[in-house]
């Protein structure tokens, strides 16, 4: 962005009446956050796109990452469709995530296509520097959905959708963050895993630290048959993430027969001792299973007790409706307690509900977000009986305190009384202590200009004391590190970690991680020659709730030309420059060679080949960081087969 732009956005602002800095939020304000660079709320005139959803909010509640097509929420002639943004309520105006590498990176593009994807912003760091994102972005990756993070601090762009080697897959649209800046969990199709095979609708954890990738979705044991799942969770450290299957076996338990169509089971998968829990279960130890509908996601305490989700069904936990409406619960696995959690005020408050017969005949309350410590849950519902001042099929946000049996209305106007949002709101996020929420809605009554577009808002609750992590005396913790000594199981746990009081703890913590042996730059080679030296890097800290491993940004490759001879390209960073040949023989790609070529620091630099022979070839080429990270592979390849002579 040039700084007349950004001078002209900021002007706006100030003549729009807005202080270009509002971090310094009061009790019970409700904070515009898509407010454009000429004061106005994000909007496109006539545009099909201009609407702003899914926001997501960092720890400490400033920066707010989100999707829009908003027209004036970004000072170009871009073309219209949803892209993915970051603002920062302390100073700075939007910020366009979903780019390509560099600081002027191209932004991303569907290329005019209906059927082509619109990029979307799916989750933020705690520090909110990096935001994960779905996009095609220009060159080779255009055609297919691949996940992205952006560093909005430093301009960099890196792909994080791919396999173990580095090969960029499809992703679901599906990403989540953890271990602080460590870890990011995708959803594919295709092969990630050598000797895995392909796992349709697989949930991988990628440690961007290592490279090192997990398959999570897969029945209880270390090597649990795979599966394919929904991803809808994690703890903050990554060490536990929650999924739903419609396989009822993959806890270890006897089937369950006559599943409803389109149900699923909740399901906790433990990394590190490498347990798969059931979690939707009712009430009791021993509950029975409950396989539902269900909607939101399913957030995850850090140290894997307590579970929020949303499903149907009767007779679940006390106070449960009889009506089989889909409501929010909360699973402790520990205890073995289901509890409700989407009913009005008081400890025996009703269950969410809509009167019938009507166009609205259940509550359909959804979870949204949980605290760190499980006490406070975010969800909507369009009960009415939650809130005055509602009518039929107005959704709203609601915030429940597990503790104080109170269930406050989040979604609404300015100051402590503010009306609810009209006609609803939706898409809520939360910050680990309860203290700032997201939603979004329609409401031109929110507007200064009576905008009809969604908006995103933020909303400081004055009323709720902050949550915190409690201090944990029994059962797993959090471990960004996934490894680690054993702890004691909680009472009546019985050692199977799932809460049920039974079994014997047969499990053996994995032993501590081995060294990994990384290639590191050193001298630059002679020509035509390899140089490569290993090292085995220190131990790493233990991890401790304040202290989050960094992650270290991997090489980049750009203006790449291949010919039969030598590989070119520009690298950013000291790196490796590898290139595997493989040779076409029929329909199949045969490794030929792996050439490589270290280089002391960043410029183009010259990969010479071997000989080839008058084929087909596959190149491809990567950048291996000191520390173990690699840029994606881009692919070239080089036909040298006799071209037949034209007939006269």
């Amino acid at each position: 962005m040039s700084r007349s732009a950004l001078l002209v956005g900021l002007l706006a602002l100030g003549v729009a009446g807005l202080s270009p800095s509002i971090a310094a939020a009061t009790p019970d304000q409700t904070v515009l956050v898509t407010r454009g660079f000429d004061g106005r709320p994000g909007n496109g005139v006539d545009l099909p796109y201009a609407d702003s959803v899914a926001p997501y909010i960092s720890a400490d509640g400033q920066r707010i990452a989100f999707t829009s097509g908003a027209a004036n929420l970004w000072p170009s002639s871009l073309a219209p469709q949803q892209r993915a943004f970051l603002r920062d309520l302390r100073s700075t105006p939007f910020v366009l995530v979903s780019r390509a590498d560099g600081l002027d990176g191209a932004p991303s593009d569907d290329g005019g296509h209906p059927a082509a994807f619109d990029a979307a912003a799916t989750s933020i760091t705690p520090d909110g520097s990096r935001v994960d994102f779905m996009a095609e972005l220009p060159g080779p990756f255009f055609g297919g959905n691949y996940g992205w993070r952006r560093d909005v601090d430093t301009g960099t762009t890196t792909l994080i959708t791919a396999d173990e080697h580095g090969v960029p897959v499809w992703s679901r649209g599906v990403l989540f963050a953890a271990g602080g800046n460590r870890y990011v969990l995708f959803q594919a199709d295709d092969s990630v895993l050598d000797g895995l095979g392909r796992v349709v609708g697989g949930i991988y954890l990628r440690d961007l630290q290592t490279g090192k990738i997990t398959l999570v979705s897969r029945a209880t044991g270390r090597n649990g048959t795979p599966v394919g799942a929904v991803l809808t969770g994690v703890s903050p450290g990554g060490r536990y993430v929650t999924f739903r299957s419609s396989d009822s076996t993959l806890a270890g338990g006897p089937p369950v027969r006559d599943i409803p169509y389109a149900a699923a089971f909740v399901y906790l998968r433990d990394l590190r001792l490498g347990q798969t829990i059931l979690v939707s279960r009712a009430n009791g130890r021993l509950g029975t299973p409950v396989a539902s509908r269900a909607y939101g996601p399913t957030p995850v305490t850090g140290d894997g007790c307590r579970v929020a989700f949303d499903t149907t069904g009767v007779g679940l936990a006390d106070g449960s409706p009889s009506t089989g409406s889909s409501e929010v619960y909360v699973r402790d696995v520990c205890q073995g307690t289901t509890t409700l959690v989407s009913r009005a005020n008081g400890a025996n408050g009703d269950p969410a509900a809509t009167p019938t017969p009507g166009p609205y005949t259940s509550s359909d309350a959804v979870t949204q977000a949980m605290s760190a410590d499980g006490r406070y849950v975010l969800f909507g519902t369009a009960a009415l009986n939650l809130a005055d001042g509602l009518r039929l099929g107005q959704e709203e946000v609601y915030l429940r305190d597990l503790e104080g049996h109170r269930t406050l209305l989040v979604s609404r106007a300015d100051g402590p009384d503010g009306r609810p949002a009209d006609p609803g709101a939706a898409s809520g996020s939360m910050t680990p202590d309860a203290r700032f929420v997201t939603f979004t809605t329609r409401d031109p009554g929110f507007t200064p200009d009576g905008n009809t577009w969604i908006q995103v808002y933020r909303r400081e609750l004055a009323s709720v004391p902050p949550a915190a992590t409690p201090p944990l005396t029994c059962g797993p913790i959090d471990d960004p590190g996934l490894g680690g000594d054993p702890v004691p199981p909680c009472p009546g746990d019985g050692g199977t970690g799932d809460g049920s009081g039974t079994g014997t703890d047969t499990t053996t913590p994995p032993a501590d991680p081995k060294p990994v042996t990384v290639t590191v730059p050193g001298t630059p080679p002679a020509a035509g020659t390899d140089s490569t030296a290993t090292t085995t890097p220190p131990a790493a800290a233990p991890a401790t709730g304040a202290t989050v491993p960094t992650l270290v940004r991997a090489p980049t490759l750009s203006a790449i030309t291949a010919t039969s001879k030598a590989v070119r390209a520009w690298v950013d960073l000291p790196a490796t420059v590898q290139v595997v040949v493989a040779r076409q023989d029929g329909r199949r790609w045969r490794t030929q060679r792996t050439v490589k070529l270290v280089v002391k620091k960043a410029g183009r630099v010259t990969v010479k080949l071997p000989k080839l022979s008058h084929r087909r070839y596959r190149l491809t080429i990567r950048a291996l960081g000191a520390s173990g990270t690699t840029s994606p592979a881009i692919v070239r390849t080089v036909d040298l087969r006799p071209r037949k002579a034209k007939k006269q």
